[in-house]
């Protein structure tokens, strides 16, 4: 598995970053009232969360086929990767 990533630095690169992308993803749309109370928000911004935490599990399970599933690994992935990058970088700003 340490192949496809060509080192473990980059193995736990990956992890780290899209374990907290499916932990993100875990509590807006699993725990959304606790995540709701967390930043004070009404209930009515519950579809917003929800939302765009179902984009963020979009983004785990696709980093899960591409780091572990699919036969080719990390080959060829670039535009997921850069979509990735073009997401966090709007995160950050808007932020």
């Amino acid at each position: 598995m340490i192949e496809k990533f060509n080192n473990i630095f980059y193995l736990i690169i990956f992890l780290v970053h899209f374990a907290g992308i499916g932990m993100y993803a875990f509590q807006t749309i699993i725990g959304t009232k606790a995540f709701l109370k967390k930043f004070g928000t009404d209930k009515s911004g519950a579809i917003m969360v929800r939302f765009a935490g179902s984009f963020m599990l979009a983004l785990f399970l696709m980093s899960i086929y591409v780091g572990f599933v699919r036969p080719g690994g990390l080959n060829a992935t670039w535009a997921f990767f850069n979509v990735i990058f073009i997401i966090n970088l709007c995160i950050f700003l808007v932020n």
